[in-house]
């Protein structure tokens, strides 16, 4: 009897001691899963209401501290389909100005040449034909010796995960199956 009133003083102790943390500030999420964690521990051997009333308050503090994390990693994401968005949408854009700016070249090229001018001056600006040093067309890859060209290889990464997960062993590659990722619901 002696030793379950002791149990019992010190869960009340340690009730009191959780109540006192929790109400003393705003706890981040680590604390309130951690405490929690103490709180259910003296909630199964406690029959104080205290503790039974913090166990309460620490449940709904986790849930509610959940839910306002659930919610901000779910703006980040939809922060980031619209940056994907914008994204999109400005290489849309250059790439219509880099059109628009490749036909204005074409046509004063073409203009200055019909006219028999390589150099137009403006009030602020100049207009020059230049020649372009020479370049190369590649009119059919297969009939170019082999000197000529650079093989790149790369790693068939399926393939890869397919040995090792057989157990065969690669040298420079190791199956790493411990990482995890947060899924949300």
């Amino acid at each position: 009897m002696n030793d379950t009133f002791t149990a019992s003083n010190e869960s009340a102790n340690s009730g009191a001691e959780l109540a006192e943390r929790s109400h003393e500030r705003n706890p981040n999420f680590f604390e309130i899963e951690s405490e929690l964690k103490e709180a259910l521990a003296l909630a199964e051997t406690a029959t104080d209401a205290d503790v039974q009333l913090i166990v309460k308050a620490y449940l709904t503090a986790a849930a509610d501290k959940r839910d306002r994390m659930t919610a901000v990693i779910r703006r980040l994401k939809a922060e980031q389909e619209i940056c994907e968005q914008e994204i999109r949408r400005f290489r849309a854009r250059k790439e219509a100005v880099g059109h628009a700016e490749q036909r204005l070249t074409g046509y004063v090229i073409a203009v200055m040449q019909s006219i028999g001018e390589t150099k137009l001056k403006g009030a602020t600006s100049t207009l020059t034909l230049q020649h372009n040093p020479a370049s190369i067309e590649i009119t059919d890859s297969t009939l170019i010796p082999a000197e000529y060209k650079i093989i790149r290889y790369e790693i068939d990464r399926i393939k890869l995960r397919g040995d090792l997960k057989d157990g065969k062993p690669v040298p420079g590659a190791e199956l790493v199956d411990n990482q995890v990722h947060l899924r949300i619901r």
